[in-house]
């Protein structure tokens, strides 16, 4: 009987005092080189004051964007410095990139030749 009220407490010492495992420490799910690339790639996109132009689906752009995790622009956005946010990009415009970047355009269906 005594084990079993010490496993119980030690339970719920253990559930009160170890972190959630979704409030603790999450490692970023982008690097640094990927901002950089992602920046260095879409900088005709993402560029602030710059007109928008379109991105293609199969540009180098967009090859970038899903080579982060999830196209998760968010996280390139929250490696962005103050002074990058302000001055140099278009924060909207980065985020756009994971819609934008979906998934890689279907090939063209063959045509059926037709004989005279």
């Amino acid at each position: 009987m005594f084990s079993w009220k010490l496993a119980i407490l030690i339970l719920l010492l253990c559930s009160t005092t170890s972190p959630h495992l979704v409030s603790g420490n999450r490692k970023s799910k982008c690097t640094m080189e990927q901002k950089e690339k992602v920046l260095l790639h879409c900088i005709a996109f993402t560029e602030r004051g710059t007109p928008p132009i379109a991105v293609h689906r199969d540009s180098v752009c967009c090859e970038t964007v899903r080579a982060v995790p999830n196209r998760e622009m968010r996280c390139i956005v929250e490696l962005l410095t103050d002074e990058e946010k302000k001055k140099k990009y278009d924060v909207h415009r980065i985020l756009a990139l994971k819609l934008i970047c979906g998934q890689r355009s279907p090939p063209a269906p063959k045509q059926n030749k037709i004989m005279v």
